[in-house]
């Protein structure tokens, strides 16, 4: 026998506040079909769940099954559905489906004990993301939240340190036959090398791997011969990978297992051992909320919080319309990504791309933390060009060299500085030797502090192809420099104002960037007045005013995290 509805609205959840009925959270009951016909209908994780079964009081029937589905607050779940006007509910046909719509997942967090953040990043390797991330958790721990980041790349080693408090989770490895196959092919290769970072893998042959014999074999040898058959076995392995890939990247791309957002993040949780060992991470650590960064991350934290009580905000760092994603997040991000709680961007642009796939309610403006300078930039400068930024195709570093050359036969006292890293480094080294520009192109590598390098240039080049609201460009405005930058995205251009805060150029056109090397170099007073203008755009970046419009997307119902 169903039971009634009083007698469902006087059963309360064991421990729950007696005081747990504002408006704010009282849930409403609809049919799901005037849900949708009224627009109310919300499939997102995190916005509502729904109730099968004979009994619709938040129990599980005798004789029926009840499945729920929720990643608002399953704490207060069964006390939503005993809380709600269930004499609407006691009336609905048998397996009828429900929607509960309640706004617990926003709640603040509990009192009584410091807030609970975990952080989710890929690595802490060289990024504006992974600097951010560090910046945000220092900014936490000062305020007295405890702060976890978790990094689904599992290594110790990294290019940013956490600061002193913040505790550094590894992702577990996980027992599925996939990872444990990849387990055994390294330990077989020893000293060779094999990638495999979840759809995306690769790998490339040591040119000192041996195999467990440790000595060189004789051509046609059974060590060379053992060797062969573990390369083989090594790219069956990575071709199944890549199948695996493409087909779920397909199965989302022409939406054949429908529009449902939560159907696909299931079926990744089936297929990706890595969500399921966040999954269990966020379990044991059992935060308030959880941030995280960067497209494959981002979707990787929506299909593991699925049905947990935390708050899920991800964070977008780049220009979704031109960043295309590996195979299947591409196709996986528009239909997961409206799951989380809230959705950020440190641009305007970015958030009105997403708005495509996104309820608008969700999208919120994050703005990247910056550190301003002690002291302000003295005067003396040599006359030299900083590039501060990976050597990735995205960044256009050749379409840099490429005008600076031209720049380098009208003023050859003027140098070119490259600081940082990436695939690109050998081809440009061998372009900057064949244009002659050895002795005035320094190739830094990675940098721990451009600091030095940001105050000795006075003029800074980023002529990407496509951005987000990169970290580098914030730190040389606020160290007064003269900015060049392309008009690819958006948000690099909400800073910098053509001959104004800095000078635009088209993108991949080397004669005009060489020609806006050229103006700045010929005119000093012009770099002096780009870069305080410059340095006037950036202070409202400090970290002072950004951390709170952070805090109050992870807690919109406290308004800030509890200093």
């Amino acid at each position: 026998m169903r039971p009634s509805g009083s007698a469902c609205r006087r059963r309360s959840r064991p421990g729950a506040p007696s005081n747990a009925s504002p408006a704010s959270r009282t849930p409403m009951v609809l049919r799901r079909g005037a849900a949708r016909a009224a627009g109310r209908w919300d499939s997102s994780v995190g916005s509502c769940f729904r109730i099968s079964g004979r009994r619709t009081c938040g129990r599980r029937s005798r004789t029926g099954s009840r499945r729920v589905w929720w990643a608002g607050c399953p704490k207060y779940c069964a006390w939503a559905i005993r809380c709600c006007s269930c004499t609407s509910v006691g009336s609905l046909p048998r397996h009828e489906s429900l929607v509960v719509m309640s706004s617990g997942s926003e709640r603040p967090p509990r009192p009584g004990r410091a807030p609970r953040i975990v952080v989710v990043a890929p690595h802490l390797g060289l990024g504006g993301a992974q600097r951010v991330v560090c910046c945000m958790a220092s900014y936490w721990v000062d305020r007295g939240c405890a702060v976890s980041v978790v990094t689904l790349v599992n290594t110790r080693a990294g290019f940013h340190r956490l600061p002193p408090g913040v505790t550094r989770i590894l992702l577990p490895e996980s027992d599925w036959p996939l990872v444990r196959t990849r387990r055994f092919l390294v330990r077989l290769f020893e000293g060779r090398e094999l990638v495999t970072d979840s759809f995306r893998s690769g790998g490339e042959r040591s040119p000192s791997g041996a195999g467990a014999s440790g000595g060189a074999a004789e051509p046609g040898g059974r060590a060379l011969g053992g060797r062969r058959r573990l390369d083989s076995l090594r790219e069956a392995y990575i071709f199944l990978l890549g199948v695996r890939d493409r087909i779920f990247g397909y199965i989302a791309r022409h939406r054949l297992l429908g529009s449902s957002g939560p159907v696909y993040a299931r079926v990744l949780r089936a297929v990706e051992w890595k969500v399921e060992a966040l999954r269990g991470v966020l379990q044991r650590a059992a935060p308030d909320a959880v941030l995280s960064v960067l497209g494959a991350t981002n979707i990787i934290s929506i299909a593991a919080s699925a049905g947990l009580s935390h708050r899920t905000v991800i964070s977008e760092r780049n220009d979704p319309t031109r960043q295309r994603l590996d195979a299947p997040w591409h196709d996986l991000r528009p239909l997961i990504y409206g799951q989380a709680d809230a959705v950020s961007a440190n641009s305007r642009g970015a958030l009105e791309a997403m708005r495509a796939y996104c309820p608008a309610e969700k999208l919120c403006l994050a703005p990247n933390p910056l550190i301003l300078p002690d002291a302000a930039v003295g005067a003396a400068r040599s006359d030299a060009v900083l590039f501060l930024a990976r050597l990735v195709p995205q960044k256009a570093p050749d379409v840099l060299i490429e005008a600076f050359a031209r720049l380098h036969r009208r003023r050859p006292d003027w140098e070119l500085h490259l600081a940082g890293d990436g695939p690109l480094e050998e081809p440009l080294r061998m372009r900057v030797e064949a244009l002659g520009l050895t002795g005035a192109v320094t190739f830094h590598g990675v940098v721990a502090d451009p600091s030095p390098l940001l105050v000795r240039c006075p003029v800074f080049v980023l002529p990407s192809r496509f951005e987000g609201t990169p970290n580098a460009l914030l730190e040389a405005m606020a160290h007064r420099m003269a900015c060049i930058v392309s008009d690819a995205s958006p948000g690099p251009l909400r800073l910098v104002e053509d001959g104004v805060s800095g000078l635009v150029v088209e993108t991949d056109s080397v004669p005009d960037l060489a020609a806006a090397l050229e103006r700045l170099a010929a005119d000093e007073p012009l770099r002096r007045r780009l870069g305080d203008t410059a340095f006037d755009r950036v202070r409202g970046f400090g970290l002072d005013r950004i951390g709170p419009i952070w805090d109050r997307i992870l807690f919109p119902a406290g308004g800030s995290a509890p200093s």
